[in-house]
């Protein structure tokens, strides 16, 4: 997750922004590897 506060920092909003967001990201990512069968 390194990175997202300066992420969110450089758009303007708080860095607690960018751990959502990057939360959200990798949320999403697991969630579709579960859904095309990935096991590892």
């Amino acid at each position: 997750m390194d990175g997202n506060g300066r992420w969110a920092e450089a758009r303007g909003l708080a860095r607690t922004e960018g751990h959502k967001k990057g939360e959200d990201a990798l949320f999403e990512a697991v969630e579709g590897s579960l859904e095309l069968g990935v096991k590892w």
